[in-house]
């Protein structure tokens, strides 16, 4: 009986992993996707698929930045704020997220906070251009201070 016992709960818990990995698998494709959508400026698509990803796998913060820069592409920074935020709750050393929130903030005209993010932007990214592109944002910021 304990091993017909440990057979099943073995196969249960192969089906589990399976199950997980098609899961993953599927999110993963549907972020690329997204991807793909939001290279080619067909950000409704992009949205789509991002939002598909999260529903099959919602702990990923490099999907809620990606969504966050889709909004924000398609010019809704209320909900790239959003989206943004949510991406740094699952991962607050995601740099992206912080260059994405310093964006719409800056974009909605909150330039305190957005000179904020721009910072810790800096703090995170060793990227040479998109530094370049946030140290640019910083001068003209405490410029029009």
């Amino acid at each position: 009986m304990k091993t017909r016992l440990l057979i099943v709960a073995l196969a249960l818990l192969f089906s589990a992993a399976a199950f997980a990995s098609t899961t993953f698998n599927e999110a993963r494709d549907r972020f690329e996707r997204g991807l793909e959508n939001s290279y080619a400026g067909r950000y409704d698509e992009a949205i789509s698929e991002y939002e598909a990803s999260i529903r099959l796998d919602p702990g990923v913060a490099e999907v809620y930045n990606n969504l966050g820069f889709a909004y924000f592409d398609k010019g809704d920074a209320q909900a790239a704020v959003f989206f943004q935020r949510k991406s740094l709750e699952l991962n607050p050393y995601l740099a992206n997220g912080y260059y994405g929130l310093a964006l719409a903030l800056e974009t909605l005209g909150d330039k305190k906070g957005a000179l904020v993010y721009w910072k810790r932007y800096l703090s995170l990214s060793s990227d040479e251009i998109w530094t370049e592109k946030a140290r640019e944002r910083i001068y003209l910021l405490e410029a029009d201070e």
